[in-house]
């Protein structure tokens, strides 16, 4: 997200996705197979934030998902 190609600029939006499905399955995947140790709960609130800091920029720059793939579709 920070190297400025012209790729990623314009997939932005889809990047920020797979990073929350990224830490949205490492949760998953914790929760059914994982051990339980006091430090799996820190990184799973690491997580957790993570997600709702990357759901806050995704809507501040570029609204629903829905709007970003619908733009990205017409940009073809």
């Amino acid at each position: 997200m920070a190297i400025p190609l012209g790729l990623a600029i314009r997939f932005r939006w889809l990047v920020r996705l797979g990073l929350i499905g990224y830490a949205a399955a490492a949760i998953i995947g914790w929760y059914l197979t994982g051990p339980r140790y006091e430090i799996a709960y820190v990184a799973k609130a690491i997580e957790v934030a993570l997600i709702a800091l990357l759901a806050i920029d995704f809507v501040r720059h570029d609204g629903s998902p829905i709007a970003a793939a619908r733009r990205a579709w017409a940009a073809r």
